[in-house]
This record gives structure tokens, sequence and C-alpha cells, in this order.
């Protein structure tokens, strides 16, 4: 799950961010290869991540899968080695639950581009 925080971080103001899938967002699992933004502002809350993107003044706070996700999203990885990756750890090796997880992997990627926070 997603959430944002707009304006100063420390306000309690969270909205959940409806499923990307649902807005007819198509990508090329194959070959698209997501990258964190290089102005976007971490800060590790262990288990969570809060991500701040300056130029929008909009702060996320990712939870263990998604900062999972996040952290793999380094230009160098395509989607399908990022799912192939949290599979790995997750010592996952069936096909349809490879499949399903592919369908997270995708949606939360999704959404941090729709927010800009990758490119």
């Amino acid at each position: 799950m997603i959430e944002t925080r707009h304006g100063d971080p420390r306000e309690e103001l969270r909205i959940k961010i409806p499923d990307a899938c649902e807005e007819g967002a198509s990508i090329d699992v194959a070959n698209s290869i997501p990258c964190r933004l290089k102005t976007v502002e971490e800060q590790d809350l262990l288990v969570e991540m809060m991500l701040y993107c300056p130029e929008r003044d909009l702060a996320l706070v990712l939870n263990d899968s998604a900062k999972a996700i996040w952290e793999l999203c380094d230009g160098k990885r395509t989607i399908a080695e990022i799912n192939q990756e949290i599979g790995d750890r997750l010592n996952c090796s069936d096909i349809d639950l490879l499949s399903v997880l592919l369908s997270d992997v995708r949606a939360t990627i999704i959404q941090l581009y729709h927010l800009s926070f990758l490119e």
C-alpha cells in the first residue's frame, strides 16, 4: 500500500492512491526499466520508507513490499527482473504465484510512475 501526504510531512492527512491498473495503464513488463528520480528524498522507517518529492511537495509512505520494489527500481532491471528478484527473496518458484506477484509489482511501479517518483 502506498499512502500520500501532501504539504508538511508531519501532517496526518493520508490519502489512499487508487489501483493504477484500474486507470487502464499499460506497461511493457519485458522491456520497461523503471528508475528512481534522483530528486526524490528517502527516509528509511525500518520496515517502511517515506519518500518526498520536492517538485510536487508530495510525500509517500511505502509498506515493506512497496519499499522492496522501490529499492529495485535502479534503472538496471526490467519489471520482469524486479518481479523475479522479489520472488527469489520469497523463495517463490511457482509460476502461478509469480504471475500474481507480477500483477502487484506492476501496479506498484505504475503508481510510483504516475506520481512522478519514477522515470
